[in-house]
C-alpha cells in the first residue's frame, strides 16, 4: 500500500502535446497487416 509504488517513477509522467498522428475520435479504425504492424488507418474525417 506504498503510494509511491502505486505512481511509478514521475519522471516518466509528463505531458506531451498533441500531434496529428494521435487518435483523434474513438471509432477510428486500423488495419493491421499480417506482420503485426499497422497498415492503414480509418477515420471519420
Amino acid at each position: 500500500d506504498d503510494s509511491v509504488s502505486l505512481m511509478g517513477d514521475p519522471k516518466f509522467i509528463i505531458w506531451s502535446p498533441v500531434n496529428r498522428n494521435d487518435v483523434s475520435w474513438n471509432f477510428e479504425k486500423f488495419l493491421i497487416g499480417p506482420d503485426g504492424e499497422p497498415f492503414k488507418r480509418y477515420s471519420r474525417r
